[in-house]
Formats: structure tokens, C-alpha cells, sequence
């Protein structure tokens, strides 16, 4: 299963490829703009709170608690790093250190709901955000052509949240020990980013079809075997 908001969702066609490749069965519960984490947001980019969000992650936790979907060897669980977390429903945004104990607290209370349910979960470590709205790494690329890996993009510490990825690794290691063996936090983004860059470009691949999703194209090229070793070692476990 795919479980998170569209920042899980651009993994589908490595998931996908896995499931394929295993001849495993392979279910989506994503929804746009809903981290797998349980924490209240704004809606992306927007100072409107997104109350489906949680309705919608209430739900599916619970019908995998309840073993509603059927059996579930192994989640593969990514969320956005850079929600707006809010202290309460309608409240302000959490900042630092609150913030990133929120996430924590948050990816906590998911993980302890869904390995009632799930067997295995591997955590993937979110994709980089690249300066400039939706439209930049095309532009980019367009303007620059394969130069645009250096032309434009930013420093790996400005494009990834290292404070929210190391709440979500604590949280992990903070559940008993029966629990912590059955999930898996991976990071894979930090090795497309060089010499601590993060472009749009990938060798000859235009790797961004906006300042924060992969392409589909690129991450069927780049991440089909690293995510396929990761969901067969998941199912060994799971077995």
C-alpha cells in the first residue's frame, strides 16, 4: 500500500513497478495535500485549515486497524515536509522546535494506529522543494537545457527539512522495541541531490514537473530498483 498525501503519490510508478515486479497485489490510499502524519494543516500554499485531511487519515487508519482493506504486508508512507502545522483547528502555525515535536508527536500516533494493521512500513524520506512556483523547473529547463541542473535549484539543507525527517526517524525510535523492528525509515533523496545540490535536472531526465513533485518519467528510471529492494525486503519480513 501507498499511504500519504501527493508527495507518497509521486512514488506510485516505482510502488507500482514493485508490485508488478513481485506480482504482488498493490492498493493507493493518498489524498492531495493530507500527510500520512496525524497533524491538523492548511491547505497547500493556502491560510485556509483543511479539516478533510484528518477526517479522511481517521478513516483509512481505522479500516487498517480493523483489517478492513484485507492483509497489508507493507505500507510505503512519504509526506510533504513543509505543511503548515497548526496548534489547533483554526490555531496559528507550529515553528521550529514545536513544530517539528508536533510532527513527531503526530508520526507517533500514525504508526502506533497502523501496525495494529500493517506488518511492515517503510517511511521514504520527502522529495526536495526547489526555489520558484510550479512552473520554475520547466522554465528552467527550457531557458538552460540540460545546464539547468546547476543553473537553477538550491542547497540540499534549504530544499529539505532535516528537522522534520529527524522527527520522524525519533519517532521511530522512540516505540518499544517489538514495533521499531517492523518499520523502516529510508532515505533516497538525499543521494539525488550532488555535492549537496538539489537541480530539476538528472542526467538527461528533467526530474521536476514543478518545484516539488518528481516526474513520473524520471522516477520510473531512477527509483524502480531502490524501491523495489526495499518493498521485497518488506515482504520477506512481512512473510
Amino acid at each position: 500500500m501507498l499511504f500519504g498525501d501527493s508527495h507518497a503519490n509521486h512514488w506510485f510508478g516505482a510502488v507500482l513497478n514493485a508490485a508488478k515486479v513481485g506480482n504482488w497485489k498493490f492498493k493507493t490510499m493518498t489524498k492531495s495535500g493530507c500527510p500520512a502524519v496525524t497533524v491538523s494543516v492548511r491547505r497547500y500554499k493556502s491560510a485556509n485549515y483543511y479539516p478533510e485531511c484528518n477526517s479522511w487519515r481517521a478513516g483509512a487508519l481505522g479500516n487498517l486497524q480493523s483489517v478492513k482493506y484485507g492483509r497489508i504486508d507493507v505500507v510505503v508512507m512519504s509526506s510533504w515536509h513543509f505543511h503548515q502545522v497548526l496548534t489547533s483547528t483554526y490555531g496559528s502555525n507550529f515553528t521550529g522546535a514545536n513544530k517539528y515535536a508536533t510532527w513527531k508527536k503526530g508520526m507517533s500516533t500514525t504508526l502506533t494506529k497502523m501496525l495494529k494493521g500493517v506488518r511492515q512500513i517503510i517511511i521514504l524520506r520527502d522529495s526536495p522543494d526547489l526555489p520558484g512556483d510550479m512552473l520554475q523547473a520547466q522554465a528552467c529547463y527550457a531557458k538552460y537545457g540540460l545546464a539547468a541542473k546547476t543553473k537553477c535549484g538550491t542547497t540540499l539543507a534549504k530544499a529539505t527539512s532535516a528537522g522534520i525527517w529527524n522527527a520522524e526517524r525519533q519517532a521511530v525510535a522512540e516505540l518499544p522495541a517489538t514495533l521499531r523492528a517492523r518499520v523502516k525509515t529510508v532515505d533516497l533523496t538525499t543521494p539525488t541531490c550532488p555535492n549537496s545540490w538539489c537541480g530539476p535536472i538528472d542526467g538527461n531526465y528533467l526530474a521536476f514537473k514543478d518545484d516539488n513533485h518528481w516526474t513520473q518519467t524520471w522516477v520510473k528510471a531512477r527509483m524502480n530498483k531502490p524501491v523495489y529492494d526495499l518493498v521485497k525486503a518488506g515482504m520477506a519480513r512481512a512473510a
